[in-house]
């Protein structure tokens, strides 16, 4: 079904709650997430509705977009940079997504020179943040001190 298609169908599906966990773990980074985190974000990427479950966001829209930005716009966003900045990147992530795309390789290089911008990798996968909060939670204390 191509995109105009898509568009047209002004019917949301409904899931069963294992669906959506299935659907969200398929959809998510090489479906490296546990289910425990895809329970999390289950309770904030669904609604109830006619006895099962709707995604909030327009699942018509499965375009896969990984830079949304020009090269030129994400280095005139670093240059431009005025207070103190802190990206935490998973190692696990900026192995598969980040090294293998030029852009983003290059852009990562002028994050990581920038005296106001501090990147931080950590040995975790692309959850963090629901998988290992613990890892994340030093690091953003040492960062606001």
């Amino acid at each position: 079904m191509n995109l105009e298609e898509k568009l047209n169908n002004r019917t949301q599906p409904v899931y069963t709650k294992e669906q959506v966990v299935s659907k969200l773990k398929q959809r998510l980074l090489l479906n490296e997430i546990s289910t425990e985190s895809a329970e999390i974000l289950f309770t904030r990427a669904v609604s109830a509705r006619d006895g099962g479950f709707v995604f909030n966001f327009d699942q018509r829209l499965k375009n896969k977009i990984y830079l949304v930005m020009t090269e030129d716009q994400q280095h005139s966003i670093i240059r431009n940079i005025q207070c103190q900045t802190l990206c935490i990147l998973s190692q696990d992530s900026f192995n598969r997504v980040w090294i293998v795309n030029e852009n983003y390789i290059g852009t990562y290089c002028l994050y990581s020179r920038h005296p106001k911008f501090h990147v931080e990798m950590v040995d975790s996968g692309h959850d963090m943040e629901l998988e290992e909060p613990e890892k994340l939670s030093g690091l953003i204390s040492d960062f606001l001190d």
